[in-house]
């Protein structure tokens, strides 16, 4: 399809892809990586660095194996929106030595939040935002401690007390029985 396209005789039919690729970037719309190369006529590298932050922005949220020094641009970007978008996704992930950072970013908080290793003080430092996204990113986050896990059972907040509560999944190896996904349930050794 792509070939036929192409060799169409009438521009407008060979230009109609490339134009609805910059439409959805002008709207700030996810495209594929494959999409945006061919659309723009540059390597993804050369795109994660365009003049133009929504594209940048939509570049960080479709090239998922991008390297770690394209990764780090795009968390120093100076629009705020790349730097969401870089971490939106947990891969690839923001390198530990910016976590600090993208935890103090409010463009980037609630997004790192849902994720990150939690030590009790950056746990104070986002409980301590009061910002009810972080909060609920937080109550999401697989690194809780059961001190952690207490604290949001005791927020004002009911949509932080019913996150942290559905979140929080029993250790399956020490359920006696685990379901497989053919749905026979097959008995599991208990652990101490």
């Amino acid at each position: 399809m792509s070939r036929r396209i192409a060799e169409h005789p009438d521009p407008a039919v060979r230009d109609a892809h490339a134009d609805h690729v910059r439409d959805l970037v002008a709207n700030g719309t996810a495209s594929s990586i494959t999409d945006l190369v061919e659309a723009y006529g540059r390597p993804p590298a050369e795109l994660a660095a365009a003049s133009d932050p929504g594209l940048r922005a939509v570049v960080a949220v479709t090239w998922r194996d991008r390297p770690a020094t394209v990764q780090s641009a795009l968390l120093t970007d100076p629009d705020p929106r790349v730097r969401a978008a870089a971490t939106w996704a947990e891969h690839p992930g923001v390198p530990p030595e910016h976590h600090d950072r993208c935890l103090a970013d409010p463009a980037v908080r609630a997004d790192l939040a849902r994720h990150v290793p939690l030590t009790p003080d950056r746990f104070a430092r986002l409980r301590s935002t009061g910002d009810p996204d972080v909060l609920h990113a937080v109550a999401h986050n697989p690194h809780l401690t059961a001190d952690m896990v207490a604290r949001l059972q005791d927020s004002e907040d009911p949509v932080v007390r019913v996150a942290v509560a559905f979140s929080r999944r029993p250790d399956r190896t020490r359920h006696p029985w685990v379901v497989r996904r053919s749905g026979k349930a097959v008995p599991q050794p208990m652990h101490p």
